[in-house]
Formats: C-alpha cells, sequence, structure tokens
C-alpha cells in the first residue's frame, strides 16, 4: 500500500505557486488511485523529528543511488549544510507499506536529470495504472544502458553490441551497435526525454562520423527512454531521429 508525506512550510505555501496544484494532484491521485497522503509543517518539527527525516532521506538516497544534496544544479531536500530544506522547497516522501521508499525532489544518473514533485505527482495521477510507474522507482539510465547492451534485440533484431560511454568531440554517447546492414547505431539514453536531450542527440552525427571514419549515411542516431511527449517524438521524427520506449509489460 502505498502513501505520501508532503513536507512543507507556511513560508513555502507562500511563495511557491505551485503548492495549491502539488495539493490538488494529491488529492486527485487519493480518489483515483486510493493514494492515502498528509502534509506536515516542517516549521513545526523538533530537532530529533527532523533529524530522523534528513537520516531517512539519505537512507533513500544510498538505496536508490540518487542524489538529495543541493548543489549549483539546484535546491534539493538536503541543503549543504546537511540539515533539512524546509525553508527552500515542498519535499515529498512516497511510503510503501509505511516504509519510504523514494522522495522528491530528487537527481539521478551521471547526467544529474532532476525528478520533481510536480512532475512524478502528474505522471501518478496520469498513469491508468500505478504499475506503470515502476519504471521510475526501480530503473536507472545505467540500469537501461546494460540491459540493452546485453539484450540488443530488445531494440531490434540483429544489433550488435560494440560500446557504451563512447567519447566523441563536444559529446558522450551512451552506447552503440552496428545493424544488420552494418550501420553504426548511436543511442542516447534518457528517463525523460528533454529539448537538451535531443540537441545532444542530433550533435552526434559528425564528430563520430570524424573520429571513426563512418560515413553520415552509414550512421543512424536513437533514443531509448522511459517517458516522452508527443512533441517531442515529433521534433525527433522531423531530426531523424528514432525513437523507443522502455516500458514494462504485464504478460500474465
Amino acid at each position: 500500500m502505498h502513501s505520501y508525506i508532503l513536507y512543507m512550510t507556511p513560508a513555502i505555501a507562500s511563495k511557491v505557486k505551485e503548492i495549491e496544484q502539488i495539493e490538488n494532484l494529491l488529492e486527485g491521485i487519493r480518489i483515483k488511485h486510493k493514494v492515502s497522503y498528509k502534509i506536515v509543517d516542517g516549521s513545526q518539527l523538533n530537532s530529533k523529528d527532523k533529524e530522523e527525516l534528513a537520516e531517512t532521506i539519505r537512507r533513500i538516497s544510498n538505496k536508490k543511488k540518487i542524489r538529495v544534496v543541493s548543489s549549483g544544479g539546484g535546491i534539493l531536500p538536503i541543503s549543504r549544510s546537511k540539515a533539512v530544506n524546509f525553508g527552500n522547497i515542498p519535499i515529498l516522501l512516497l511510503l510503501e507499506d509505511e516504509k519510504s521508499i523514494n522522495v522528491y525532489p530528487h537527481e539521478a544518473g551521471a547526467k544529474g536529470q532532476r525528478f520533481e514533485v510536480l512532475q512524478h505527482l502528474k505522471a501518478v495521477l496520469k498513469a491508468d495504472h500505478l504499475d506503470e510507474l515502476r519504471a521510475e522507482a526501480v530503473l536507472s539510465e545505467q540500469d537501461i544502458s546494460k540491459i540493452i547492451s546485453n539484450f540488443p534485440a530488445l531494440i531490434e533484431e540483429g544489433l550488435e553490441f560494440l560500446d557504451t560511454e563512447v567519447a566523441v568531440k563536444g559529446a558522450q554517447i551512451d552506447v552503440v551497435f552496428k545493424d544488420r546492414t552494418a550501420k553504426h547505431v548511436l543511442v542516447e539514453i534518457e528517463l525523460k526525454v528533454t529539448d537538451a536531450a535531443i540537441g545532444q542527440v542530433i550533435k552526434f552525427l559528425a564528430p563520430y562520423s570524424q573520429r571513426f571514419g563512418v560515413s553520415p549515411e552509414n550512421i543512424r542516431r536513437a533514443l531509448v527512454c522511459v517517458d516522452i511527449s508527443e512533441n517531442h517524438v515529433n521534433i525527433c521524427k522531423t531530426e531523424g531521429i528514432e525513437v523507443y520506449k522502455f516500458t514494462l509489460r504485464k504478460l500474465a
């Protein structure tokens, strides 16, 4: 049984415009998916409670290999002084059977992709079943890289794995394959596709061709992702970038 705890303060509620939307999403999720939630005023917690919460967030971070400490990339649940960041952002805990299993916002993957409270709740409310969201809970970009490297047929029959993390001028290509016609397939892995990710893939062609002496006509570019908007799919089509959605489907 899943549930949520949203930590916020009156100061946050007055200056973060998304708070009302977050509360509405939580209520919508409660109605649609029968997922309970509670909202806690972080300013009312005593020192021990705050220390225990910080330790809980750090345990989640260690177990899931995610980043929760604020840095130059943006504000996260733990401040640089190692305290819970109540004064700056709302913090959302996801629980399963009363055990904390995830925290939002957080960063994941070598590229530091952010997973925001609002983004997560919108995906949950949109899903027909909570099982559709398990990819977010258990998969990282590194996991997907290992899976498709070992099982290239998940992308296309006849693909031959060549290498991972291939450095070219101005970019690093996550996985490279060769198809049945000897064309090289350059793959970027993203949990959620962004404009920046598409821009990165567009830039693969020339530097890869130059470094490895492969004609541009013999190079394919592709995105393997968990989540992508229809708009981004259309952009990829225009740019000649193939898109493969990595999903978990219940078969029995």
